[in-house]
């Protein structure tokens, strides 16, 4: 569907909940992810409306929030982490993880065995439950709070 709308992609490209722009802007290679990213291939800047291409490597990964502007290249396996930006005229290298707003590469271990780095997932992932568990818990004392002070047993 989207080649219909002129968007350049390659063999064998995972597309899932992926925004695009201007479609005949927009490069993505063969074997390339995107799963909810945003291929943004136009700004308005100084009030004047700036349009680029934006490329997506061969079996690159733009991940789920991951933003990249236009004039921006992703080279081949590099990949966009999520809630992460490229930036205009920024060019990833082959083979690395970037990361952050604006996004930087990865400093760590990118030649983990799978052992290692499920290891690390499952400690990551355990420790964003711990705190979504005390985010969670930290917002029912805030209602709590509020409900004590509209009830009066709170007074200034």
């Amino acid at each position: 569907m989207y080649r219909l709308f002129g968007v350049d992609i390659g063999s064998d490209v995972f597309l899932f909940s992926a925004t695009f722009m201007e479609h005949d802007l927009t490069h993505i290679r063969d074997g390339a992810v995107v799963t909810g990213g945003t291929l943004q291939t136009h700004l308005y800047e100084d009030r004047f409306y700036k349009t680029g291409h934006v490329h997506i490597g061969e079996g690159a990964l733009v991940a789920p929030g991951g933003f990249a502007l236009y004039d921006s290249h992703m080279a081949r396996a590099s990949s966009l982490s999520s809630n992460s930006l490229i930036m205009r005229n920024e060019k990833f290298q082959h083979h690395i993880r970037y990361f952050g707003l604006p996004a930087q590469p990865h400093q760590g271990d990118t030649d983990l065995s799978y052992s290692q780095a499920q290891k690390i997932y499952e400690e990551t992932k355990d420790e964003y439950e711990r705190l979504k568990n005390r985010l969670h818990e930290s917002k029912i004392a805030v209602y709590d709070a509020k409900a004590r002070e509209i009830d009066g047993v709170f007074e200034d």
